[in-house]
């Protein structure tokens, strides 16, 4: 038996969609560049990023443990050095939340 429609995963929209989470007005962009770059070339570019900035650049407190991305790579940003900043976790999980927010 086929799903009943359901609303759109957009807050405050009526438009009723099957299988799917989004209406056509909304649905999200694909993430650009989602697999750009291999594990291990990841791991050697973020390992540069916390050798070379080993306070996190938001608070300036605490220990860099993460490689934040300056421009979100869903609004098109790179993995590239240049793109990255080192982070505490915390300042890390506040900037993709509040990246999760603009999308």
């Amino acid at each position: 038996m086929p799903r009943a429609p359901k609303a759109c995963g957009h807050r405050g929209c009526d438009e009723r969609v099957r299988g799917r989470t989004y209406c056509d007005d909304h649905e999200p962009e694909a993430w650009a560049g989602s697999i750009s770059q291999s594990t291990r070339a990841w791991y050697r570019v973020r390992d540069q990023v916390l050798d070379e900035e080993p306070t996190c650049r938001d608070c300036e407190l605490a220990p860099s443990t993460e490689a934040g991305h300056i421009v979100a790579r869903a609004r098109g940003g790179t993995d590239d050095r240049a793109n990255l900043k080192g982070q505490c976790t915390a300042c890390n999980l506040a900037q993709l939340a509040e990246d999760r927010h603009r999308l």
